[in-house]
């Protein structure tokens, strides 16, 4: 369906939308003159497109921006009455076979150059000065008796020449009032003596020589005095840390952000590995720091807890931490071996204040 001067497509009311039949049904058409098309679905309005499927597209233009299709459900001035839904989804299959999908995209960039359209699921405001913002909800589907629910991925976008998408799960911002939660749960069970399942959080692979990805919890600094001044989230736990090391030289492992009068501790969980392409020494250890800035003099300490675990097919494998007078923590790592590989990964937890960076 197309309208001139590349118009708004709208489509209002309690609306179904069928691919099986061929024929708009029922459909009242009005409005066509103003520069949009309006199905009134007061009644109930449903379009039925043909068997090759049905499309609603707004007419296209040579200048300016194309027109939008908007789908609405249907207003009402009952008072306590609920505004009108809008539904989408796929035909149910037959009694062997799936069912159709619904496919929501923002448009293609231009051929070109230019972004392509975002696809935006946002819950519904509230005018009032009281009331609860609608909901978005995104539900798996549920199985048969004895098959598996509906699984749920949400992907961000990929590239072939640049950057992919960044995926970013934001709880709504709250004013003068609690911002909304993000909660990350894996589902509930039923029955009798059954098991729960798993959450898994992973960061996406990297090839040859690329580095690994790591994961970051962040948490919010500690109050403020009373007013309305934001507070940081800092980095609470680092996983997944990598460097390249270097026999006898210094590898700087944590930068922290340590202004005047400020401080800073943590602990890092380590493994380093070593290998000339024979022999193998494999050391794993927990290091503790401690940094004050004091007017602009910066002083720390290290501290390695317990006994590191060490196991070396031959040679020797040692390692020392200390605390630059910038404030940044240093591994300074020495082998015996003539290393082709020499590495160490490592995990860090701060409960301080302050941002840090992390090699």
């Amino acid at each position: 369906m197309t309208t001139s001067n590349s118009v708004n497509c709208n489509v209002n009311g309690i609306v179904a939308l069928n691919n099986t039949t061929g024929v708009f049904s029922n459909a009242t058409i009005g409005d066509v003159t103003s520069g949009s098309a309006a199905f009134d679905g007061t009644a109930g309005t449903t379009l039925t497109g043909t068997t090759a499927g049905l499309t609603l597209t707004a007419a296209s233009t040579s200048t300016g921006n194309g027109a939008n299709v908007n789908i609405n459900g249907g207003q009402t001035s009952s008072s306590g009455s609920s505004g009108g839904s809008v539904q989408l989804s796929g035909s149910v299959g037959p009694s062997i076979g799936n069912g159709g999908g619904v496919n929501l995209f923002g448009g293609f960039g231009g051929f070109t150059s230019g972004n392509g359209g975002t696809a935006t699921l946002q819950g519904g405001g509230c005018f009032g000065s009281t009331g609860n913002g609608g909901a978005v909800l995104i539900l798996g589907g549920q199985s048969a008796t004895t098959g598996n629910g509906g699984g749920i991925t949400i992907t961000s976008g990929a590239s072939t020449g640049g950057n992919g998408g960044l995926l970013t799960l934001t709880g709504g911002t709250g004013t003068n009032g609690t911002p909304g939660s993000v909660s990350i749960s894996s589902g509930p069970v039923s029955g009798t003596n059954q098991n729960s399942s798993n959450v898994t959080i992973s960061t996406g692979n990297s090839t040859g020589t690329g580095t690994p990805g790591t994961i970051s919890l962040k948490a919010g600094s500690a109050p403020k005095a009373s007013g309305s001044s934001a507070s940081s989230p800092v980095i609470r736990m680092f996983l997944n840390g990598f460097s390249n090391l270097t026999s006898g030289s210094a590898t700087t492992i944590v930068t922290p952000t340590i202004a005047s009068n400020t401080m800073v501790s943590g602990q890092i969980i380590y493994s380093l590995e070593c290998t000339d392409g024979t022999d193998l020494q494999s050391l794993s250890g927990t290091v503790a720091y401690a940094i004050t800035n004091k007017s602009g003099t910066i002083t720390g300490t290290t501290s390695i807890l317990g006994t590191e675990a060490k196991n070396l097919t031959a040679g020797t494998l040692t390692d020392t931490w200390a605390v630059t007078a910038a404030g940044l923590v240093q591994i300074t790592p020495t082998t015996s071996l003539t290393a082709t590989t020499f590495r160490i990964t490592f995990s860090a937890f701060s409960n301080s204040q302050q941002n840090i960076t992390y090699a």
